[in-house]
């Protein structure tokens, strides 16, 4: 909100070096560094606040408040803001979807050592119900966040946050629980699957996260620009393609399953 009276070349390329400087030197770090302390774990299931360490934690929290206090104290000035807080948060969100990645990765990721055909349906399954899970949990954050940020800017017309839960539940929750009951009948999971999945997860959450863009826009009253507005549909665009690409996929996979057995 604060970057439209400061839109320039110079101003962009100041963002672009912030992000730079703190995606090269520290949160790219950051996400290999618990990346790789995560996956050092012997055992499979941790409590989530072991997703840092304490020296992370310490750090998240003095950014946050010295972050929130510069903002909401006036003292430093509203290009600064723009310029560096937009650097800053670019960096942040490329971080929280690279640790979103290697999850991804790591619940897909094929078994090195196969012992046999009944395990290895068994942690498919285990693998599709934990899917279905996490996103049952994110339609109801999207679907809770979407009526109480509605009541509570007094918005009554329609939004695209509408639409998130409801995305989420079916393309999420039933796409996921529907692929569980295939792999029990006819074990359609080969080494290929979770890349497959991988694009689907990518698909399905590029498009979540760009109605969630429009919806808050909508319910701000925030008039985009032309080029603004082309950009959100754009990534929806690219979302609903990679979606549509991997459940063809996905479909002949689990066609040459059911012919065979």
């Amino acid at each position: 909100m604060a970057y439209p009276p400061y839109r320039s070349v110079l101003n962009f390329l100041l963002s672009a070096l912030v992000f730079t400087v703190f995606q090269i030197f520290i949160f790219g770090k950051l996400v290999k560094k618990h990346t790789a302390r995560i996956q050092s774990y012997e055992e499979e299931r941790q409590f989530f606040l072991k997703f840092f360490d304490g020296k992370a934690f310490a750090i998240m929290a003095v950014m946050m408040t010295g972050g929130i206090g510069l903002r909401t104290s006036g003292l430093a000035p509203e290009r600064f803001i723009a310029v560096f807080y937009s650097g800053l948060g670019a960096s942040l969100l490329l971080a929280g979807l690279l640790f979103g990645r290697n999850f991804v990765r790591a619940v897909s990721a094929e078994p090195t050592v196969q012992k046999n055909t009944k395990q290895e349906g068994e942690m498919s399954m285990k693998r599709y119900m934990n899917m279905a899970l996490l996103y049952a949990v994110l339609a109801m954050v999207g679907g809770v966040f979407y009526r109480e940020f509605t009541s509570f800017n007094d918005f009554t017309d329609k939004t695209a946050l509408g639409v998130v839960h409801t995305h989420y539940f079916l393309l999420g929750m039933v796409f996921f629980l529907l692929l569980l009951l295939l792999e029990k009948n006819f074990s359609f999971t080969g080494a290929k699957t979770g890349r497959i999945l991988a694009v689907y997860h990518i698909g399905l959450n590029l498009t979540a996260a760009m109605l969630v863009v429009r919806g808050v826009s909508q319910v701000l009253g925030d008039t985009l620009s032309v080029g603004m507005s082309a950009a959100i549909s754009g990534v929806a665009g690219i979302g609903h393609i990679l979606l549509g690409i991997s459940l063809v996929f996905l479909l002949v996979q689990i066609r040459h399953s059911v012919l065979e057995a």
